[in-house]
Formats: C-alpha cells, structure tokens, sequence
C-alpha cells in the first residue's frame, strides 16, 4: 500500500512542513462560483461495483474511536535531510502566486522540483524524493494553496505527476490521504466537503472504467486498533456523502503503474466528477463498507481514457484508427513507428531514408585518449577511476535513467570501454526505447508524439541525419538542426541553494561546441525529423559525444524537459539565425504565449 492512501490519519502529519497550509478551517468564501452544470451521464452511473473493499471506520472529524486502546504510531520524519531556510532567498513566488497560480508558475515548479530531486538523487542523498518536496514546502516553493472547488488554475487534464508531493506543490490534491476535502459554512454550521480524490492504493477503481469510478470508503480494519468493524458514514466519508448531497464537482486522480519503476505509480488528473451515489457492501468477515459512485462530467477533454485507448491498440485487439503505415522505420527501430493521418486521408509524406544514427559524412570526430576500464556496470561508483565519469566532471549524467542537468557536452561509454551494454552511462547508443508515432498536425505538417508517458529527463531518441558544413544547407531544407542558432535559456538545470550545495552548478546550460554542428535530415532521417518547432518546447537537446572504433563521435540527444503525457506533440527549440537577414526564417505556429514569431534561418 502507498505511503497514506487508506490511511486513518489526518490530512496532514505533525511533522509536515507549513500545516497552515493545510489544516481546514470554515470559511464563508471557501466555495467558488460554481461549475456550469453538467448532468451525469445515465448510462455510466452503476459502472463499476467490483472494487476492493477498504478496511478502516472513521468517526466524525477524522478521529479514531477507542483512542484509548489503539496504540501510537511513531511518525518519523521523512523530511529531516530538507533545507529549512535559506538566508535572503525569495524563489520568486509571491503571496498572491502562491494562492493563486497560472500555466506557466506550475510549469515552472514542476521543473525545478524535478531537477532538484534529480540533483539529490545524483548524489546520493538519502530518500531524494521526500527531502526535496521537503525543501519546497520549507522554502514555501508552491502555487494554488488556497483550497478551491473545481479547476485548478494551470493544472490541465491529462497532466501526469511521478510523486504525489508534486500534486501538493502545485495545488492538485494536498491530502496525503486519498480523499481531500474543505470545510465550508452551510446555513451557519461547518460541514466538510470533499473536493478531490485520488484513485489509488486500497481506493483504486479496479475497473478502469474512463466515464466512472468505484471509491472505496474509509475505516474498519484493524491498522490503527479500531477494527474490523463497519464503516459508518463520518470523517472522509461524510465529506464524499456531502459532496452528493450538495451536488458539487469533485477533482479526480487516477493512477496508473508506472512501467519504468517497479512498484511505483504514475498519477493521471482526470477532470471533474460528481459523486453521485454510494452502495452499501459486506465484506468477507461480514463487516459492512462503501462504495461510492462517482461519473465524470461530459463535454472534458480525454485524459485517462487516452492510456486506455493506447492499451487496446498494444493489445492488437483494437487497431490504431486512422493508420496509414504501420512502421515508417520499417523495422530498423525495436517498436513500430506507425504514421497516422486524423484530420484528412492523403499519405503526403516526402520519401526518405530512415536511419537510426547520425551519419558522419564529415570528420566530426576525435581520437580516443583513454577508455573506461570499469568492470560492468560500475560505471556510476565515484572511485575517481573511471575515465568516462571523470570526463563529466565526476558523476554520471544519469540517474535512474534520465538526465540529471543539461551540459556543455555528455560523454558516454562506449564500444572500446570495457562496461557493459547496460551501463548507466550509456543511453543514446542504447537507441529509442519508447514508442513513438508520427501524427498529421492540423497547422504544422506531419508531427511526433509518445505512446508512453515521458518523465522529466527521459531519453526520447537522437536527432540522425547527415553533417553537412554550414552554409551549405539547401533553402527548401526544413529539416535543418544547427547548433550555432540563438536559442533561448532554458533554465532547465537545478539550483545549486535548493540541494545545499554552496556554489553554482559549474556546468552550464550552453552547449559545448568548438564548430558549428549542421545536421540535414532531409534525406536521411529518423523519427526526429518530425519534431516540430515550439518557442516553449517540451523537449531539449543536448550535444553528446561516445566512443566508436576508437574514435570519440558527437551526436544530439533528444530529452524531455518535463513530465510529457502520452499522445502530447513532442517539440524543440528550432532556435533562430544570428544575422539579421530574414532568408530562410519561417513563421512560428506554435500558440504559445512565448512565441517569438518565427525560427530557423540561413545565416
């Protein structure tokens, strides 16, 4: 069971950083305008009754009974290696921002908590995940901390969290348990009211239905020496009961395995629900329980029935609509790249040669000085032996399989180090390993996508095509990666206050080049070269460089910048010529609000 889901505790543990974020206290302004009404769809309102029972009873206002007997759990603190202040350090949130956010505050946050857990788990700092959200709940590093019904401002569905402390961070759902609920003022009493729910652990809808969910209720078993007995209708319960007879909308998480970490979940924000009913059931040794009913609203944009949709197409037993070809790489990568065409029936695409690598046509390489002589996978011990590792500065750009920060220049192991294949420190050699789709965009042409969802750092796949020399690109060429561009900061890397380390990260964010690196794929390519331009990408590039027949090749890495859900445009920075001549430049059709007009360019 996950760490407080069917939990008898509180909402929040004594030993949680700022609990005035999150103690309930009754507010005559704590409901918000409410959400235009949708009635519950009919036919979905007794989906799903299968779930597994929960095992607690709550009495009212969150209090066990027989407090007496029950014996004390010893809480320890998980969050006692975080920063708990930083002299003069602001973080650039303000009061206002802090209660209320917006799309590109929780982008922000989301990113800067990611590189710092990265940056913690790097090092070895024990229980990474937990002493970063630590240092942010310190450091009051958050948004969307005044409780609200309904959406929740720059939180979109669909969105995906690796952490449940990230859905803190940014407002979703607080609670460390799975029910989160306000108390609000009706006809002058305090009543608690159920505002979010996370799907998961002994709550979970073991039906996977995308229209409703089953919510187990809370109580009645023996952890906490109040079991088993039956549930009753107080605490948590009576907040979900409340939300029924209220009729409000009630956020919804789901969660899904996360087929990357062994028992760990993805969560899943699924849009708004109402709770609508809850069904009284027994369990094996007789005792009674809930289950509540909760249908989701029509007329929402599709989050958890994207991953269900993707999982009948993986199954074969439902074919992918609207497919064209079934693999453009025509079996050179080790998943099918299927092309797809949803908003017409003509198959446009430009023939080309699909490759898997940088094709160095060019000598863009130098000779190998000194190998890696560790045995295995040891590459990552910072014994100072390891030539590779030295070559990074010391450490290993990954961990756990993403990138850790971006860097001038990532050097990999390679063929003539003696590790093996599974090192941690080769990734791009090791090629895609997520499935990817080419899709028809309705404004920019063919574009790319992830059947999977992609962390923050996840190698997605390297840019392959042809070296030419610059100047020599063709003017119809739009399938041109030059790293002398101007490109925005991307601010990806961690803050050096955040993981207590006294001095800036020494590696900076600029690549490392000492010559232009000018890539065409227009020939020859691989899925890359249908990754669209956006002035706020998702995806970063970063320069590499492994070993091969004893000579050091570089090579462009394609890595997420943030957590990227599945069936979501994957897009980079196509970045914008020096001079001030327009030849070549294109207009920019991304839509965001960060949009410099155009990109690319010849000189």
């Amino acid at each position: 069971m996950e760490k407080g889901e069917g939990s008898n505790q509180h909402l929040h543990e004594s030993n949680t950083p700022n609990d005035q974020d999150m103690v309930l206290t009754p507010s005559p302004n704590a409901m918000v305008a409410p959400f235009p009404s949708f009635p519950p769809s009919n036919n979905v309102s007794a989906a799903a009754s299968d779930a597994g029972p929960s095992n607690r009873r709550r009495t009212r206002r969150g209090r066990r009974s027989r407090a007496s007997d029950s014996p004390k759990k010893v809480v320890k603190n998980i969050y006692q290696n975080s920063i708990m202040s930083i002299p003069n350090f602001q973080g650039g949130i303000s009061q206002g921002d802090r209660d209320t956010g917006n799309g590109e505050l929780v982008n922000s946050l989301m990113m800067r908590f990611d590189a710092v857990r990265r940056r913690l788990r790097q090092n070895g700092t024990g229980n990474a995940d937990n002493t970063a959200i630590g240092t942010f709940k310190y450091l009051r590093l958050r948004t969307n901390a005044t409780k609200r019904i309904g959406p929740v401002p720059g939180v979109d569905i669909g969105d995906i969290f690796y952490f449940r402390g990230e859905m803190h961070l940014v407002g979703l759902h607080v609670a460390t348990v799975g029910i989160e609920f306000m108390e609000i003022l009706d006809n002058g009493q305090a009543k608690s009211l159920a505002i979010s729910v996370v799907s998961s652990g002994e709550n979970v809808d073991v039906e996977r239905n995308p229209a409703a969910i089953e919510f187990t209720g809370y109580g009645g078993t023996e952890k906490y020496g109040d079991g088993p007995s039956d549930q009753t209708i107080d605490g948590m319960n009576l907040a979900l009961d409340n939300a029924i007879n209220k009729r409000t909308i009630v956020r919804v998480v789901r969660s899904e395995d996360d087929p990357m970490r062994k028992n760990n979940k993805i969560y899943i924000y699924d849009g708004l629900y109402y709770v609508t009913l809850y069904l009284e059931d027994k369990r094996e040794n007789g005792f009674k329980y809930y289950k509540f009913k909760l249908v989701r609203i029509p007329g929402q944009k599709p989050g958890f029935e994207v991953w269900k949709d993707i999982e009948e197409w993986r199954s074969g037993l439902v074919a992918r609509p609207r497919m064209i070809v079934a693999d453009i790489s025509n079996g050179a990568e080790l998943s099918k790249i299927p092309l797809v065409n949803e908003v017409g029936n003509k198959n446009d695409l430009a023939p080309f040669e699909y490759v898997t690598t940088l094709l160095h046509t060019m000598e863009t390489f130098q000779l190998m000085t000194s190998k890696c002589i560790c045995k295995r996978n040891q590459c990552r011990k910072r014994d100072g032996n390891c030539h590779c590792v030295l070559r990074n500065g010391g450490e290993c750009p990954y961990v756990d399989k993403v990138l850790v920060a971006r860097k001038p220049m990532v050097y990999e192991c390679g063929s003539f180090c003696c590790c093996s294949d599974g090192c941690e420190n080769r990734m791009i050699q090791n090629g895609m390993k997520h499935k990817l789709e080419v899709f028809k965009t309705e404004e920019c042409g063919w574009g790319l996508r992830s059947w999977d969802p992609l962390r923050a750092g996840t190698f997605i796949c390297e840019y392959a095509g042809e070296v030419i020399k610059k100047g020599e690109e063709e003017y119809d060429d739009e399938y041109i990666f030059d790293s002398s561009r101007v490109y925005s900061s991307l601010e990806w890397n961690y803050e050096h206050q955040l993981v207590g380390e006294e001095t800036p990260n020494q590696a900076s964010e600029e690549s490392l080049l000492a010559e232009p690196l000018v890539i065409s794929a227009k020939r020859r390519g691989n899925a890359a070269r249908f990754m669209n331009h956006s002035c706020a990408p998702n995806v970063l590039w970063q320069p590499m460089k492994h070993e091969k027949n004893g000579k050091l090749h570089i090579h462009i890495g394609l890595f997420a910048m943030k957590h990227i859900p599945p069936m979501t445009e994957l897009r980079f920075d196509y970045g914008t010529s020096m001079g001030e001549s327009n030849l070549g430049k294109k207009m920019c059709w991304c839509g965001s609000d960060l949009c410099r007009g155009s990109f690319g360019g010849l000189f």
